[in-house]
């Protein structure tokens, strides 16, 4: 097989490298077309057919021509207009080898007009999807809570995530909503310790219901609470212990119960997993609850949460029969660090010790987004033990705050070297005309308020995703012609957009912090 690469003049060091290396890697030729445009993304398909036109006889000998992925243009008219095949690469250069391997191994057809990362991306989420569905129909199940089947042994997982009722009410359904869209296989509706409101949680049910047919659960050790739950069509209840048995003969033995051990005679794992030996039998045998899955309850770090989590895995080692929950809870939400990380490693951790339930949380600002990260942790790790492969290498990641792959640095001549590292204050500032930017997170929207003259009021509010677009809208409608106050609400809008995207507190004027760096 023969290729062409096509790049702009600053990255033609790079693509001249990553030529070389392919051709040595895969033992094909490839070769490098240099256009006269300095940045590859201001490549025009009209480039490339004039680039193209003038070696007509040349490139037809290629196999496949790849453009940059950020080109401007559809390629197909190049294509027809001198019989060749050109198609669009990866955004970033130094991707293209794995686009090449997914070319030459599996014959994966590229676009003229989209990058082929987004084409590669729509062939492995059909591949995956695929995948995923003989994951589910191979599954040993135990039993159902509602319409949703409980698997024995992961892959497939189960995501389960848990509200709390507060008041008002609205603000509970709000966030329950949220959970579910995030993709919470079952809904667990909590209550505090000291709580006794059934009519709330009879509220909450029904208005759950209304809009989704989710399986619903209750987390409560209040009979009363449970009861409401239960007349609401609650399947599952959370937490027991040995001196909850009676809920059994209250409210059911065909519903599911977690069931956590009460009596534990130290802190280790091996007397979590006895205590919990002991509980299920009398549960099983004397109140014939046959629904029943296995928590070992993992403590906060520092507090035993390393015995916890070998308690999961020696649970399902030792009471095989029956599926075993992870709670990500005491660890995600008593750590201050970054959730994504800890809920990928959790769930890494919950399918090699056989948790084919994990259970998730948002309680606090930091861990809102759990859900998300779990489920797509989970598909993740799914691909991976079927693929016999760690998770990694598999288009798939939680890649937030860090890139996978090292950057790539444009090597570019210049006369002369300015170093700034001092604060340079702008010229002039406008107090008449000026922007006050703000993060929505509930809504997801980037805010940009321009005031003119009156500084109690906003004349327009412009809100949006497109950090370019709402600062262009921004300018045109305020009339301020300044390029500092440009420069100005452009940093200010791609620091907004990094805390929309991270979920951070975004303060205007704030000077950025390198600590971390």
């Amino acid at each position: 097989m023969k290729i062409l690469i096509l790049t702009g003049k600053l990255a033609s060091h790079i693509a001249l490298s990553i030529a070389s290396k392919i051709s040595s890697d895969m033992g094909i030729k490839v070769d490098v077309g240099i256009l006269n445009i300095p940045v590859a993304a201001l490549i025009t398909t009209r480039d490339v057919l004039e680039y193209l036109s003038q070696r007509a006889s040349e490139v037809k000998g290629y196999d496949i021509i790849i453009a940059p992925g950020l080109m401007l243009g559809d390629l197909d008219i190049v294509n027809r207009a001198l019989g060749v095949r050109c198609y669009k690469g990866s955004r970033y250069i130094g991707d293209l080898p794995i686009v090449i391997d997914e070319v030459i191994k599996k014959g994966a057809q590229l676009s003229t007009s989209k990058p082929a990362d987004s084409v590669l991306d729509t062939l492995r989420k059909r591949d995956y999807n695929k995948i995923l569905e003989e994951l589910e129909e191979s599954s040993r199940k135990t039993f159902s809570i509602g319409s949703l089947s409980i698997p024995l042994d992961p892959p497939p997982f189960r995501i389960f995530a848990e509200v709390n009722i507060d008041h008002p009410i609205e603000a509970t359904i709000k966030n329950a909503r949220r959970l579910i869209e995030s993709g919470a296989d079952l809904l667990v509706i909590g209550t505090h310790a000291d709580s006794d409101d059934p009519d709330s949680v009879r509220r909450v049910f029904r208005e759950i219901k209304k809009h989704y047919e989710i399986p619903l659960g209750i987390d409560s050790l209040n009979p009363r609470e449970v009861e409401a739950a239960v007349s609401e069509g609650a399947g599952l209840v959370m937490n027991i212990s040995r001196s909850f048995f009676d809920f059994v003969d209250r409210f059911g033995r065909d519903l599911a119960y977690v069931l956590v051990p009460e009596t534990v005679e130290d802190p280790t794992a091996a007397s979590r997993v006895k205590a919990l030996k002991k509980d299920l039998e009398d549960l099983v045998n004397r109140y014939n609850a046959w629904k029943v899955i296995l928590d070992p309850v993992i403590p906060p770090p520092h507090f035993g949460a390393l015995e916890g989590l070998y308690a999961v895995a020696l649970t399902k080692r030792e009471i095989a029969s029956h599926p075993v929950m992870m709670s990500s809870a005491n660890i995600v939400e008593m750590i201050d660090t970054d959730s994504i990380g800890i809920n990928a490693l959790l769930t890494s951790l919950a399918l090699e010790a056989g948790a084919s339930i994990v259970l998730a949380t948002e309680d606090s600002w930091k861990t809102r987004g759990s859900v998300s990260e779990i489920r797509r942790a989970a598909t993740m790790c799914s691909i991976a033990h079927v693929k016999r492969s760690p998770p990694k290498d598999l288009g798939i990641g939680l890649f937030l705050a860090k890139s996978k792959e090292k950057p790539v640095r444009i090597p570019i001549s210049f006369e002369e070297d300015i170093v700034v590292d001092r604060y340079i204050p702008p010229s002039r500032l406008d107090s008449d005309k000026f922007f006050v930017v703000q993060v929505d997170h509930e809504e997801r929207y980037i805010e940009v308020y321009i005031f003119s003259g009156d500084k109690e009021r906003a004349v327009y509010r412009v809100r949006g995703r497109d950090p370019r677009s709402l600062g262009r809208l921004a300018l045109r409608l305020s009339g301020i012609q300044d390029p500092e106050h440009a420069l100005y609400l452009g940093v200010e809008l791609a620091r907004a957009l990094e805390a929309l995207r991270l979920g951070r507190r975004y303060e205007q004027d704030e000077q950025p912090s390198i600590d971390m760096i």
